[in-house]
């Protein structure tokens, strides 16, 4: 292998990949590093990375009538996902 330290042995290392192929590179090693991180926590702790069971869901918050210019609207939200709904 290389010797990374030395700024010969980086400067050949990084003209051998694209900034594309870096980008590739480094998010396939960090997606492996968070999937074997949650997977850890989840069989330690049991819980989502929000604290919540695999079995519970986020609470439903609801809105009606909330566009006045419509025959009816409504605005449904669970955790950071909102729809928005009219008619």
């Amino acid at each position: 292998g290389y010797d990374v330290s030395s700024s010969s042995a980086a400067a050949a290392a990084a003209s051998m990949l694209s900034e594309s192929e870096w980008t590739d590179f480094y998010g396939a090693i960090f997606y492996e590093l968070d999937r074997a991180q949650f997977r850890a926590s989840y069989r330690n702790t049991q819980l989502r990375c929000d604290g919540r069971k695999f079995n519970e869901l986020r609470g439903l918050q609801h809105m009606v009538d909330i566009l006045p210019s419509c025959h009816g609207s409504s605005l449904f939200q669970r955790g950071n996902t909102q729809t928005l709904c009219s008619a």
